[in-house]
């Protein structure tokens, strides 16, 4: 009878609420920290993430040392239940505080992702300060057409972000936001990874996303 061995790995999971000082509040996200020198194939995370099924499970491993004592050079990656994401600011925060929890002589992480280093630190009162790059959007008229008929209403403008394939959809009014009934399946058949509706604001100065 054909028998076969399941390889055991060593993990740290974590559920953390980012943005709030109340439990059960806030944006959850789970952090596993891999303790191998590897992270096990990505079709391995993707199944840990669905099972966790929150909007995304941060896994995080440590990449070497650094000359300064008190900071962490660690590898970062991002996966929803469905795909693995560029990047993801509210798990950033939730992977930081759990590593600053169980290494409190870091003041500093560097993180490597597929969007670069990100750099978090922990500051006065333990508050934690993160450096994130800066996307710039372009127009993408040629899109225009298809997200209207598929959003169902006529954007002023639609913008493009890279290297994340997020689209930023201008809408007419702060009233056409607020009544937009999204339809995922819809939402889902778009070309961008996700999408940002948005709308001048009817204040001077103000605009509603």
């Amino acid at each position: 009878r054909a028998s076969r061995k399941m390889q055991k790995r060593t993990v740290s999971l974590e559920q953390v609420d980012a943005f709030t000082q109340v439990s059960f509040k806030g944006n959850p996200a789970a952090v596993i920290e891999i303790c191998d020198d590897e992270f096990p194939p990505s079709r391995v995370l993707q199944m840990m993430a669905e099972e966790n099924n929150l909007s995304e499970t941060a896994f995080w491993k440590r990449r070497g040392t650094s000359s300064e004592d008190d900071v962490l050079v660690a590898d970062l990656r991002w996966l929803t239940p469905q795909v693995e994401v560029d990047i993801c600011g509210h798990a950033t925060l939730a992977a930081a505080h759990s590593i600053f929890g169980k290494l409190p002589e870091t003041k500093k992480i560097l993180f490597h992702t597929r969007s670069g280093i990100l750099e978090v630190t922990r500051g006065a009162g333990g508050k934690l300060e993160m450096i994130f790059p800066v996307f710039y959007p372009r127009a993408r008229p040629d899109l225009q057409q298809e997200f209207e008929e598929k959003l169902g209403i006529s954007p002023l403008e639609v913008l493009w972000e890279e290297p994340l394939r997020d689209a930023i959809v201008v809408f007419p009014s702060v009233d056409s936001v607020l009544e937009f009934t999204p339809n995922m399946t819809v939402i889902a058949s778009l070309p961008s990874d996700a999408i940002i509706i948005t709308a001048a604001g009817s204040k001077q100065g103000l605009q509603l996303s």
